[in-house]
Formats: C-alpha cells, structure tokens, sequence
C-alpha cells in the first residue's frame, strides 16, 4: 500500500528496491512499466543491460506496459541520419520480442521501408506484442500504402490508434498502387479487416489510411 503511494516517485522508488529482496519486483513493476528507446545509444545501453551476466536471466521486459521507440518529433537534436539508423539496427525486433506484455505502443519518427523492415522483420516486429491494445504513430513514413494496413491490422487486440504526420516514402509506388490499371500485384489476397473502437488522425494521416483502404 506504502508503494502505491510513490507509482511516480523514482528516486523514492530506487531506495525501496534496496531495503529487501521482497520490495524488488514491486519497485520494478513501477519504475519499468514504461519504457522508451530514442537513439541507437539507447537501444545498445538497454541491451546491454539485458544481456549482462550480471542480471541473469532478465525478467525486466516483462514489467514493461508502455513502449515508445524512435526518435521524439519534437526534440531538434535528432537528424535524419539519427532516425533511420535506430529502425535499421537489425537487432532491435529481436530485442522488442521480449517485451511481450506491453499493452500500448507509441512509435515516432518511424521509417517503415524495405530495409529497415523487410518483409520477415515485418512480421516479427508485429508478432511482438500480442497483448497491444493501443498504438500511437507520430512522424511516420511508409514504403507503401500497403505497409501501413499491414501494421495496422497486424495486432488482434487492438482498439485505439492515433496517427499524426503519417506518409507514404516512395511516391512513384503510391501513383502506382492509386492508378488502375498499373496497380502492382498486391502481397496478400486476403481482405483486410480494421475493428476500432477509436480512431484519431490528423488530415494528412486521414488521407493516407483512405488512400490505402480504397487501394486494397
């Protein structure tokens, strides 16, 4: 009951996790329930600590509600250069695979192309969080409309998606798939179905979901 009290007090939190063996995975459930991953530095410095002999075998990914990956669209520090190198690391969905109980996803700066998401890594990363029930994309930029439906009908349990500045990064491709007949044969025949109880979207983004539904 005393914990409850100190949900978001970290430093408050710290100490207790040091008084006893019995205080450390409440303390934990509370400082980890979010967790976010900006900078490839990041990402390396998380994985580290997973990876340590010295944690054992880490359960701390389990403790994790909330995640937000990617570079903050409203921190001026980051570069182009800094945005696609994070979703290019090629260890990272494996490293996100452990962090199954996250239940709402935010994801900024996002660069969904084949490189950094070729079509396996696609279904990996989306297999990751079978538990996710809200998804947030802010700053997103899609090889095709295509993907984005991918990623959106991608987790069964999902009721809220926000979408903001979400666009698409090949052009020739998007004239391609909105013109018939020059359409390009599509990865899946199967239709596909959204259920959203809430759906939020900025003009650009609504254009863009429109575009890709009428598409498929």
């Amino acid at each position: 009951t005393i914990l409850d009290y100190l949900l978001d007090d970290l430093p408050a939190l710290r100490a207790c996790s040091l008084v006893c063996s019995a205080w450390v995975a409440l303390c934990r459930s509370y400082k980890l329930r979010s967790v976010a991953l900006r900078t490839p530095e990041r990402y390396a410095l998380l994985r580290s600590i997973l990876d340590s002999p010295l944690t054992g075998p880490s359960n701390i990914p389990l403790y994790a509600r909330e995640l937000r990956l990617g570079a903050n669209p409203h921190d001026t520090r980051y570069d182009n250069s800094d945005v696609g190198t994070f979703w290019e690391n090629v260890g990272l969905v494996p490293l996100l695979c452990r962090f199954v109980n996250v239940g709402t996803l935010q994801l900024d700066n996002l660069k969904w192309t084949p490189r950094s998401f070729p079509l396996a890594t696609a279904k990996l990363f989306t297999a990751a969080f079978p538990q996710l029930k809200s998804l947030t994309l802010k700053v997103a930029v899609f090889h095709s409309p295509e993907d984005l439906l991918f990623l959106l009908s991608s987790f069964p349990r999902v009721v809220s998606v926000t979408m903001a500045f979400v666009s698409w990064f090949d052009d020739e491709l998007v004239t391609l798939w909105t013109t018939s007949p020059h359409r390009p044969p599509k990865l899946s025949t199967e239709p596909v179905t959204l259920t959203l109880k809430n759906l939020r979207t900025d003009p650009t983004s609504w254009i863009a979901v429109v575009t890709a539904v009428c598409g498929s």
